[in-house]
């Protein structure tokens, strides 16, 4: 088997947002580009994906309502194009992921306080630093 020669790159940005004091309301934006490269045997177009979501605590935080877009803009297609006893073959990926999820839950079980942790090994710590 003999691969491509060549590179690509993925990158990935994830932001995570407190949008109150209560820390109640909570956003998310997440963007991913792949590169136009090398993938194995194939040669693969420029894509991206761009999501988002939205979570409120709600109820003494016993409430979650969870609201998440994949795929916002449409643009996660892929072209790839390989080779085969010299013979162009090129294909899209067009799997049309573009959703929107809401979901709900609800804790009706009772909160417990934590106790407060204690390090027994207190000495053993402090010598390491």
């Amino acid at each position: 088997m003999i691969y491509e020669n060549g590179w690509n790159g993925e990158f990935n940005i994830l932001n995570d947002l407190v949008l109150n004091k209560n820390k109640t309301i909570l956003f998310n934006i997440s963007y991913r580009l792949i590169t136009k490269g090398v993938d194995n045997l194939d040669y693969n177009s420029f894509s991206n994906q761009f999501d988002v979501s939205l979570k409120i605590l709600a109820l003494d935080k016993k409430l979650t309502v969870n609201i998440y877009a994949n795929d916002v803009l449409s643009s996660s297609r892929t072209t790839f194009t390989t080779y085969s006893n010299s013979i162009k073959n090129t294909y899209r990926n067009y799997y049309d992921e573009r959703y929107l999820r809401l979901s709900l839950s609800y804790n009706f079980g009772k909160t417990f306080k934590k106790n407060n942790y204690q390090n027994k090994n207190k000495e053993e710590l402090e010598r390491t630093e």
